[in-house]
């Protein structure tokens, strides 16, 4: 080896540049670079051995006794290998090290130590950095250490290294590790854009009085090829925290063990050949614990199916564009995470449910996300069947038949946020009976969402469904909560013998409106809104909607049950009804329930083209049955209806705008009927 260079400085200011085009036959350097003061002492080692023809720029910034080395070697460099580090007095240490061999391209590495390198006085605080890129290879080794004394360690490291294959070679983007001790914890981390080799190993370890914590993730490539990784991101503390934490995303084969003292987990590639890797060993009040989550890449080569099977509770499946044909069943918790609805499409093929989440299993928590649920056929939830604990985000719905919830049929826990649930439908089923076959047809009900579990819509668009009987958009018997969301152009299409309700939406169960909007829907009761049971509509718009009979815009009912009628109890609150059509009564309201109508709510253009109620119609079976009208900004105006042919001006409700067939409205809180019920007329 050539060796160039001996530097010896105390207390000054000094920038040396090393820079040569070696000549035929040279075949390395070595440069040493020393100071000290103030009873310190302070060095740098570079050993590097170049091929001939290789051009050497090395950098050694020295200020006082600080040395900084900056180093690019463009051309063949046999063997790169430094080490630096910085201990105290006291025990606290940290250091990096780095070795390339055969690097034909040369690489560019940088390195900062501070204080400053070597035996250093008491520090708060100590730490080693080096940063790296290789663009080729034949191996590399990065190690980040810290510790104090015999206390506390940590550290990192990252191994590549290539096939025995004529011109295979390894490379390393955008490399830092770092090293960090102080008085109280000590810490090692290291990051990488990426990588790639035949065979990779990503390791980190801790260790404190309670024990040791590590992380080993060696990494094959697949039939000779190389194995890569990206995003890598790991760190290794002790004291404070103690724990090792990696994550990265992989491609190829690998067996990844996190061990905490005695507790060891091992993941596994098991499908595929894509992965997220995000694994931890950790102390914690309760003891160790370890966990690993893997992160599955399906493409239409393989099936959703599969990488379920695959999966472990807690991880996530990564859906690529393309169409996929399948009914996929998930019963344990998982993400399933697509490319966006209009490029990953799941296609059930109409053989059965799409998506059918924790049928098996109620305690599933699932995530479905990306894509579009289309073509399912199935007599219960044709686009998703959910008995677990579900969020659809993101997601198209569409093209799906059921009897019963055409897009989903939710049994259990449903959020769907940021979604469009359309074109989906449920018209009827053939149910045959004992021996001699008898049959008869049921109509289905709720075309978009069937709700009988807790639903919360958020955002989110539900058009253009369709159902036989009730609940042309969503029918709800359980709870539901809608915020922020459309429902438009859904619509009942039962004949004569079905009395059809709500073609936005029929509750009988619990439900909540805010900020929405429910328009240009029909049925034959209730276009927008069909309520049975307890409903709260505030700062929404209902309008343009359509029925065959009663209710334009909502019709608000009871249920009879054992011979005992229980009126529904709808609350509107700073809500529009505008611009709705009943052919017979009630064209912005029908009422037999109990109605309360405050805040600024408007009433207004709506039309009962043969019957009593432009705006509101109600006509009580009991006396628990009740209008409410409440405050002085409520507005009731310019509807039109067809009854009754006579008014009286002591029955001022008895217009074209409210009618009440029995009694008189509630009147609370300063409403008005002269200045608040105006402008209504006969059609």
């Amino acid at each position: 080896m050539g060796k160039y260079g001996g530097i010896s400085v105390k207390n000054e200011f000094v920038i040396v540049l090393i820079s040569f085009a070696l000549i035929q036959g040279a075949d390395g350097i070595q440069v040493t670079a020393s100071g000290g003061g103030n009873g310190e002492s302070d060095s740098v080692s570079m050993n590097f051995d170049t091929l001939k023809d290789s051009a050497v720029s090395s950098q050694i910034a020295i200020k006082g006794a600080d040395l900084t080395p900056l180093t690019t070697l463009s051309g063949s460099v046999a063997k790169f290998e430094q080490t630096h580090s910085v201990k105290d007095a006291s025990g606290k240490s940290a250091s990096v090290y780095v070795k390339v061999l055969n690097a034909p391209s040369g690489l560019t590495y940088t390195s900062k130590v501070l204080p400053k390198e070597g035996s250093v006085t008491t520090q708060t605080q100590v730490s080693a950095e080096q940063w790296l890129t290789v663009p080729k290879a034949d191996s590399i080794k990065c190690t980040a250490t810290s510790s104090y004394g015999t206390i506390r360690s940590a550290s990192v490291g990252l191994e590549e290294a290539r096939s025995t294959a004529a011109g295979d070679y390894v490379t390393l983007t955008g490399y830092c590790g770092k090293a960090v001790t102080t008085g109280t914890s000590v810490l090692a981390s290291q990051t990488a854009t990426s990588g790639a080799a035949n065979s990779i190993k990503i390791y980190g370890s801790a260790k404190d009085s309670s024990g040791t914590y590590s992380i080993s993730t060696p990494l094959k490539g697949i039939s000779g090829g190389k194995a890569t990784f990206s995003g890598l991101s790991e760190t290794a503390s002790a004291g404070t925290t103690t724990q090792v934490i990696q994550k990265e995303h992989l491609k190829g084969t690998f067996t990844s063990k996190a061990t905490a003292v005695t507790k060891t987990i091992t993941r596994s590639s098991n499908y595929g050949t894509e992965y997220d890797l995000n694994l931890a060993a950790k102390k914690s009040a309760s003891g160790p614990t370890v966990s690993g989550i893997v992160g599955y890449y399906v493409n239409p080569t393989l099936k959703i199916q599969g990488a379920v099977n695959a999966a472990l509770s807690g991880d996530a499946i990564n859906v690529a564009t393309g169409t996929y044909r399948e009914n996929v069943k998930v019963d344990k918790s998982l993400t399933v995470k697509g490319a966006g609805s209009a490029r990953t499409i799941v296609d059930g093929n109409k053989a059965g449910s799409v998506f059918m989440v924790g049928k098996g299993n109620a305690n599933a928590v699932v995530r479905l996300s990306g894509m579009t649920i289309k073509n399912g056929k199935a007599d219960y939830g044709a686009g998703i069947y959910n008995n677990g604990k579900l969020t659809v985000a993101s997601c198209a719905i569409s093209e799906n038949k059921a009897w019963y919830g055409g897009g989903i049929r939710n049994y259990g826990t449903l959020t769907v946020t940021g979604s469009t649930i359309s074109a989906n439908s449920c018209l009827k089923t053939k149910i045959i009976y004992g021996s001699g076959g008898a049959s008869w047809e049921y109509p289905g009900s709720g075309g978009g969402i069937y709700n009988s579990g807790i639903a919360t819509i958020t955002g989110s668009t539900i058009s253009k469904n369709s159902a036989l009987e009730d609940g042309g958009g969503i029918y709800n018997s359980g709870t539901v909560t809608i915020t922020g969301s459309t429902l438009s152009g859904n619509s009942l299409i039962g004949s004569i013998r079905y009395n059809s309700y709500g073609g936005g939406i029929y509750n009988k169960g619990t439900m909540t409106v805010t900020s929405s909007t429910i328009s240009g829907n029909y049925a034959t009761h209730g276009g927008g809104i069909a309520n049975s049971g307890t409903a709260t509509v505030k700062s929404s718009k209902i309008s343009g909607n359509t029925v065959k009979y009663k209710g334009g815009g909502i019709a608000n009912y009871g249920i009879y049950k054992s011979g005992t009628f229980t009126p529904a109890n709808l609350k509107l609150i700073d809500t529009t009804i505008s611009s709705n059509k009943a052919n017979w009564k009630g064209g912005g309201i029908d009422n037999t329930g109990i109605l309360y109508v405050s805040g600024s709510s408007l009433i207004f253009s709506n039309q009962a083209t043969i019957g009593n109620g432009g705006g509101i119609n109600s006509e009580p079976y009991s006396s628990t049955c009740t209008v409410t009208l409440d405050g002085s900004k409520v507005k009731i105006y310019s509807n039109k209806a067809h009854l009754p042919s006579s008014i009286t001006s002591a029955n001022w409700y008895q217009q074209y705008g409210v009618y009440v067939n029995s009694g008189s409205p509630i009147k609370k809180n300063g409403f008005n009927p002269s200045t608040q019920v105006t402008g209504n007329t006969k059609i």
